[in-house]
């Protein structure tokens, strides 16, 4: 082993030491991170995914926020929250509580007669009288099956001259010449994209059924639906960008490359319009191009999304474009960072309570319309969240030059602080909401499905994907059935007219169905 040089002055030896000293903070600083980042791993894959405080914590930060405003003599300090109430009992109900069955069910009667002896009676011989009955139901099931339609086309002919054979045109079907009809089609694509089903496994279930369809077979069907669609997720694309509020997100995904033996990253970009609709755009990476290229035609006021530079660029090139932040990034850097500094986390996290115990009032406020609903939620965000928001800036800046800025509550606070104009819109608009979790509600559905079919398995798969997660989530926040959305647009699709392509959108689709006189509130 060689020897180390040591310094023989004494100036020598004390830059050595502090030299020392910068790496080993360095090192610790680095081990902390790597810690920190393994814990927050292991929580992901084996701790519960809520990011709710227990009432104890809760009454820990409440303490902390309290004993923090009144160290620095602030004239009004925070209220502590209630004290947790155990949940009222439910009233008992007569018998076993069993739900009663369905009414719309079809009921199929069996009657179930006493022997004949035991219709005799036992004193004096006569026979007995059915003076009632009981009734008792059980819940039966009825395994999908498949049927074959057989369409005949009789041919008729003038028995004189043997000529002139008249026979009916062929029904147009959604495949020309197609095996499948709109019902199959339909099933394949809501099993697939709504359930979650990966297509092999379609394959399977669909051979018990005693009908062997191959994965490409199914896999042809999705392609011939997703081209049949394209007008409809046009017309769809248009009214999400006519929203005035926009929301934004991105989520990977895996995609299958010829050639490679490891699966590449791919996007899915959500967008989510300020009337319940959703669209998806899909593309190799996560270059700013996508978002620019996708919200090209966005003319709307307000772009609700989290950091990522992407949006930046698309901000640029919109110069009367507002751009809103998530308050649920923000305050879920700070959550995963209070284990490294309790007392401050705690602080903030009480703050953040407050803000939500805002938007929960405006919730259950009773609205007559959303416009009455916005003036409300400005009205008391101004009152109650303002300040709120002050004393937080507070905090911020003062932990930002108490903390290191690489610590996990030190990138917390720096995100807060970077991001601070965009977070705290939404308390000068009533339209806003505090977060962007409508939009993380929409990936989650992606997030669900990957966890089946782990990957897509062609990159020309992933506009498939994308068309048709947004129509059918669409469909989602209509309080539409998938299956009788696609199975009567498919049907219909051929015959309908071009520039009328957005009739068969999930929204306009509903209004036209609902009952004479109804609101349906469609625009």
């Amino acid at each position: 082993m060689d020897a180390i040089a040591l310094p023989q002055d004494l100036a020598s030896a004390h830059a050595l030491i502090l030299e020392m000293h910068a790496r080993l903070h360095d090192l610790r600083g680095r081990y902390e991170d790597l810690q920190f980042e393994l814990e927050r791993i292991a929580k992901r894959m084996y701790g519960r995914r809520s990011e709710q405080l227990d009432p104890a914590q809760m009454q820990m930060a409440f303490a902390a926020l309290q004993a923090e405003v009144a160290a620095r003599g602030a004239a009004c300090v925070p209220p502590a929250p209630p004290e947790p109430t155990p949940p009222p009992a439910r009233p008992r109900q007569a018998g076993h509580g069993r739900r009663p069955l369905p009414p719309h069910l079809p009921r199929e009667r069996r009657v179930v007669e006493p022997p004949p002896e035991d219709l005799v009676c036992p004193c004096c011989g006569e026979a007995k009288v059915k003076i009632g009955e009981d009734v008792s139901e059980q819940l039966d099931f009825v395994p999908a099956t498949f049927k074959v339609i057989q369409t005949a086309r009789p041919k008729y002919a003038c028995p004189t001259c043997k000529e002139g054979v008249t026979v009916a045109l062929v029904p147009r079907a959604p495949i020309a010449k197609g095996l499948a009809t709109a019902g199959v089609l339909s099933h394949v694509v809501v099993s697939k994209y709504v359930d979650h089903q990966p297509l092999h496994r379609l394959t399977t279930m669909f051979g018990r059924l005693g009908v062997p369809l191959s994965r490409q077979t199914l896999c042809g069907w999705v392609g011939q639906v997703f081209a049949l669609l394209a007008l409809v997720e046009e017309a769809l694309w248009r009214s999400v960008l006519s929203s005035q509020v926009l929301g934004a997100d991105e989520t990977p995904v895996k995609v299958l490359q010829e050639g490679r033996r490891q699966c590449a990253r791919g996007y899915l970009w959500c967008y989510l319009g300020d009337r319940g609709e959703v669209v998806f755009d899909f593309s190799m990476g996560r270059r700013a191009e996508t978002p620019v290229r996708a919200l090209e035609e966005f003319h709307g006021r307000v772009l609700l999304c989290d950091a990522y530079a992407g949006y930046d660029r698309v901000e640029r090139t919109k110069p009367d474009l507002v751009r809103a932040g998530c308050m649920a990034h923000a305050r879920r850097g700070v959550y995963e960072a209070q284990d490294t500094d309790p007392p401050r986390a705690l602080v903030l996290l009480a703050e953040f309570r407050l803000l939500y115990d805002v938007e929960a009032a405006i919730r259950e406020a009773p609205c007559a319309t959303e416009e009455e609903r916005h003036a409300l939620a400005y009205a008391l965000r101004q009152e109650r969240s303002v300040p709120v928001l002050a004393r937080m800036k507070e905090h911020v800046e003062r932990y930002h030059t108490e903390i290191l800025p690489k610590s996990p509550l030190g990138k917390a606070v720096g995100y807060l602080r970077n991001q601070w104009d965009h977070l705290t819109r939404f308390a000068a608009d009533g339209a806003l909401a505090i977060d962007n979790n409508a939009v993380e509600r929409e990936i989650r559905t992606v997030a669900v499905g990957r966890g089946n079919w782990t990957f897509i398995g062609h990159e020309d798969a992933g506009p498939w994907a994308a068309r048709l997660y947004g129509l059918l989530g669409t469909c989602r926040l209509q309080g539409v059935n998938p299956f009788e959305w696609l199975k009567d647009v498919l049907e219909r699709i051929h015959d309908h007219p071009r520039d009328r392509m957005h009739e068969l959108t999930p929204r306009l689709w509903k209004a036209a169905r609902a009952p004479p006189g109804g609101v349906s509130g469609v625009t």
